[in-house]
């Protein structure tokens, strides 16, 4: 919206509805001199003639028994549309009855510009509704001087009326919203947000790939444009060069434009519920389809939506894909773990306008197995191992939330060689079991006793062609919570305190919810019993060495935690810690993410992926449901085979 100057008319007790209406015409005819938005703004006494829908705004010499004496506001709005060269219309209206301002939308597409215009209307209250102290307009005012805290760069219609209808009290405050300009670059606005954290528009992940791509380009600026109006600048002296190296950087810029785009229609579709911790989920969901790899950022807040749009947008996208499709995965996402719905019309409108419509319902499409696929785990346990062997049998089920889900036991020979094959022949078992749910199995959880849990890493059994963590999350699961530990015949005394903690740890915000024990806190065993016993660790214990009595320190905090960290090597340094408060929100399938990227890596450095380096066993609440399915049916016969 181009900055214009703006002239204030106020209506007194003298001011007549002549005056009312050469002030309107003369402002319509000023934002179409300059082809600027017009905002109309009418505070004041309205009212709705008996027998008729619009309304009529009263001046000082009006008649409520004479509408020629007073201004009618639709027949206004449709009027200042019309006018030549006026780029969109918003009007506030703060009178009684202010919903029957809202013009016949047959009156505006079928004017004198064919509906090739826009209309933002902001209305106080109901058609039947009074309006109350001109309260509509004292609130609207003080939310444009303080701004809105973690909104976008502007205040638009939709997010003033979400901020209006909190404070406006006994009016049902409303909008209308209309856009038939095709050649329109932006949504309607009211303000710049003055809360809004202004940062370079430009992401570091934006900035290496325009670097690059102006590197090979002779008629480029030297420096990397850093504002949505230079990027669209650089696009359009791009385009009228037939080089390739130019061509590559009117992709890049054009990619950008259309990912900014993204991030200001997330504000206004998804913004009130939002928060990083979601945006780490739809990033972990990006993963592909065979769960291939990659590094979610470690920036929070906005920049991580920034930096999240700017990877779909440049760095996703596969092989003989259009480049808005992996953004159009990431909206559908976002809109999946914020439950916003994708149907939303201004998701639909911004895919209308990329030229993305059947990308998005493509995402759409590709994110029902998805959403299949992490409802249905295949659930192998150990438990018939004793203290120091390994077991001759597993019990396997295969587990979508039903009561009755399909089990199964399966023998083997009691070592590590056998129990393996028998882990790949439960794989076996599972899939076409899950190809009969429609579904591809990704989930699966290997339940052990804590002496296997401290030397076993079942993510890395082969089942066939690869090893089992390549293309399924793994995640290891303690026997204790299915039969109880440490004289606790009933697990569900330990279950149910797990639950509280599951709850007060997804409560805490700022660093992971780890409590870390070192190696003078492992020495001292009846201190650390006394601290377990008197509540001193009531979020995750995390071990920062390997003690050569893992097994037993395991077993004796399994009973008072739902998870458990340790290392992979002789310990975990201190400074590493950080890689979990980044990637907390995605694990415990984001172990599996870590362990893929060290397998595949050329090199084995630890420092670069210090999670790969850490060992987990991990209780969730869905887990705590299958535990007390088992509980209700471990001493029945009531499983299905």
């Amino acid at each position: 919206m181009p900055q214009r100057e703006c002239e204030l008319f106020l209506t007194g007790r003298e001011t007549t509805q002549q005056e009312v209406e050469d002030a309107l015409r003369k402002a319509a005819q000023r934002a179409g001199r300059d082809r600027a938005t017009l905002i109309l703004a009418f505070l004041g006494h309205g009212f709705v003639p008996p027998g008729t829908a619009g309304l009529y705004y009263m001046a000082s010499n009006t008649k409520e028994d004479e509408l020629s004496s007073a201004v009618n506001v639709s027949d206004f709005l449709v009027q200042s549309l019309a006018q030549n060269g006026v780029d969109g219309l918003i009007g506030l209206v703060d009178t009684c009855h202010a919903a029957a301002a809202a013009p016949n939308m047959k009156d505006v597409v079928a004017g004198i510009r064919e509906g090739q215009t826009r209309l933002g209307l902001l209305m106080a209250a109901g058609t039947h509704q009074p309006a109350h102290g001109l309260s509509f307009s004292r609130e609207l005012t003080a939310l444009l001087q303080s701004g809105v805290a973690g909104g976008t760069a502007v205040v638009d219609l939709a997010s003033a009326k979400y901020h209006l209808r909190k404070k406006v009290i006994c009016q049902d405050t409303g909008q209308l919203s209309f856009d038939g300009c095709t050649n329109a670059r932006e949504e309607l606005w009211l303000a710049h947000n003055r809360q809004y954290a202004r940062r370079g528009t430009l992401g570091p992940i934006a900035e290496e790939e325009l670097q690059g791509a102006l590197a090979g380009w002779q008629e480029a600026r030297p420096e990397v444009p850093g504002s949505h109006t230079a990027l669209l600048e650089l696009k359009e002296k791009a385009a009228a060069d037939p080089s390739a190296a130019a061509a590559h950087v009117h992709e890049v810029a054009d990619s950008l434009l259309t990912g900014l785009e993204a991030i200001e229609l997330v504000g206004r579709w998804a913004g009130p519920r939002l928060k990083t911790k979601e945006l780490r989920r739809a990033a972990h969901a990006l993963r592909s389809p065979t769960g291939a790899p990659w590094n979610v950022p470690d920036s929070t807040g906005t920049d991580l939506l920034r930096d999240l749009v700017e990877f779909a947008a440049l760095r996703m996208r596969t092989i003989g894909e259009s480049a808005t499709a992996p953004l159009c995965r990431l909206l559908v996402a976002i809109g999946r773990e914020t439950e916003s719905d994708v149907n939303d019309s201004a998701v639909q409108e911004w895919a209308t306008t990329v030229g993305s419509t059947i990308e998005l319902n493509d995402a759409v499409q590709q994110y029902l197995p998805a959403q299949a696929a992490d409802s249905v785990r295949l659930i192998i346990s150990l438990h018939a191992a004793r203290s120091t062997d390994w077991p001759d049998m597993l019990d396997v089920w295969l587990w979508d939330g039903s009561e009755q889900p399909p089990h199964r036991e399966i023998r083997c020979e009691p070592h590590r060689s056998g129990v393996e094959q028998a882990v790949a022949e439960a794989l076996r078992w599972s899939e076409p079991l899950a190809r009969d749910r429609r579904t591809e199995l990704r989930g699966v959880d290997v339940v052990l006793p804590t002496h296997l849990l401290a030397t076993w890493e079942p993510e890395q059994v082969r089942t066939g062609l690869y090893l089992l963590g390549v293309h399924h999350d793994v995640v290891v699961r303690w026997t204790g919570r299915l039969h109880g530990s440490n004289g606790l015949s009933d697990p569900s005394v330990i279950n149910k305190h797990a639950r509280k903690q599951l709850v007060r740890m997804a409560a805490e915000s700022g660093a992971a919810p780890v409590d870390w024990l070192t190696e003078a806190d492992t020495r001292q065993g009846p201190a650390l019993r006394q601290r377990l016993l008197v509540g001193g660790y009531e979020r995750a214990i995390g071990i920062d060495h390997r003690p050569g009595d893992l097994g037993d320190l395991l077993e004796a905090l399994l009973t008072y935690t739902p998870i458990v960290l340790w290392p992979t090597g002789k310990r975990f340094p201190e400074e590493h810690r950080s890689c979990l408060t980044s990637s907390w929100d995605v694990l415990p399938a984001g172990f599996l993410d870590a362990y893929r990227r060290r397998w595949r890596a050329e090199t084995d450095e630890h420092t670069s992926e210090p999670l790969a380096d850490l060992r987990a066993v991990w209780h969730d609440l869905e887990w705590l449901e299958f535990c007390d399915l088992f509980e209700e049916r471990r001493t029945t016969d009531h499983w299905s085979t």
